[in-house]
């Protein structure tokens, strides 16, 4: 781990530091949460040997694209393959999404930390309190973390404000043993760039809501920020057979243990989607057996394979097995190219997909 000095602002302090069980940090853009949340997190690792905590995140996408880099950006430290950090103390954290939350509690993981990271994601309270009803491990806190003040076991939030659980829970009618921390952006413009602070004066005036939400901490503000908009006019048909002599097309998102590898294929006439398939802990040579035989049978469909990273060999593996495929590398500006054609066929109400609920929740979150 890389040794670094950090002043602290006193927001950030009293919540790294709380006493409290369940410390929540409610704050502006630019406050330092997610790094006083890691700093936290280090307290319950390095100072409790054969700890187990969890860093928990609504989406995948979310947790790999933003909260794993962070944690390797603020620590030094580097995460591996399955998602885990385990210290010299064999203190160990995980770090898991939605999709996960019910495996904890199957697999019987007694946890002495969590941490929650952009709450307000989250529709409702239960991920919270699924988490907390597995924090009774049996610690052995050090000399060191006993002079804290810390209690032995704890569950910390950040997030945004706005009327959504954490409000509800922490604010209007505050859970036992919780304290909420709150404050502005200007709370700490000294530590953020100049060309920032005069951003927000272009918010404030073209969106005040979200100026309001996300720069004044404004419970009561409603921000617009969802991207898929007019979902509802896009549900219709049904997932199905494919038919002699229509194309299809493929998108193929490669994943590997723990998460999901998703196949969808579209009816390129009709522009719906037909098949849809999420798959979990499968090995690679059955992952590509099956994504081989679902395009033979829709009519030799095309497959547009992401080939960024581990996707590579097994696209080469497709082309070798007959699979028409092309590959898809996502950078920042593929990405954002990518997701604005989705948000074009969206509103336009260009494109249908079937009524399930994992699709339609993401597309709604996102």
């Amino acid at each position: 781990m890389q040794e670094k000095r950090i002043e602290l602002e006193k927001f950030q302090s009293d919540f790294i530091f709380s006493p409290q069980k369940f410390p929540v940090f409610v704050a502006g853009w630019g406050t330092g949460k997610t790094m006083s949340a890691i700093y936290r997190a280090l307290l319950y690792t390095k100072g409790i040997p054969n700890n187990l905590g969890v860093i928990f995140r609504k989406t995948f996408r979310s947790l790999a694209d933003s909260t794993l880099k962070d944690f390797e950006k603020y620590t030094g430290l580097r995460v591996s393959s399955d998602r885990t950090i385990t210290y010299p103390n064999n203190s160990t954290i995980l770090f898991r999404h939605l999709d996960e939350i019910d495996s904890i509690n199957q697999q019987n993981i007694n946890l002495g930390w969590f941490y929650i990271e952009q709450a307000e994601e989250l529709e409702t309270d239960r991920e919270f309190f699924m988490l907390l009803g597995r924090l009774r491990r049996d610690v052995a806190p050090s000399k060191e973390f006993l002079k804290l003040g810390l209690r032995a076991r704890s569950g910390w939030v950040i997030g945004n404000a706005g009327d959504t659980w954490l409000k509800k829970v922490f604010k209007d009618n505050p859970l036992p043993g919780s304290v909420l921390i709150e404050a502005t952006t200007y709370d700490n413009q000294h530590n953020l760039p100049k060309d920032f602070i005069e951003n927000l004066s272009l918010i404030e005036q073209k969106r005040p809501e979200i100026y309001k939400q996300y720069v004044l901490n404004d419970w009561e503000a409603k921000a617009d920020t969802v991207v898929f908009k007019n979902i509802v006019r896009c549900i219709g048909g049904g997932l199905r057979e494919p038919v002699p002599g229509r194309r299809y097309i493929f998108g193929i998102d490669l994943a590997k243990s723990q998460d999901w590898t998703v196949i969808i294929g579209f009816d390129t006439a009709s522009k719906e989607l037909v098949y849809f398939k999420r798959i979990q802990q499968e090995n690679w040579s059955l992952q590509k057996r099956r994504i081989i035989l679902t395009c033979k049978r829709y009519n030799d469909a095309e497959a547009v394979i992401d080939a960024t990273g581990l996707g590579d060999p097994i696209f080469e593996d497709l082309i070798r097995a007959g699979v028409r495929a092309r590959p898809f590398k996502f950078t920042a500006q593929s990405k954002e190219d990518l997701l604005e054609r989705l948000l074009v066929a969206i509103e336009g109400g260009r494109i249908k997909f079937p009524a399930i609920d994992e699709l339609i929740t993401e597309l709604k979150s996102f």
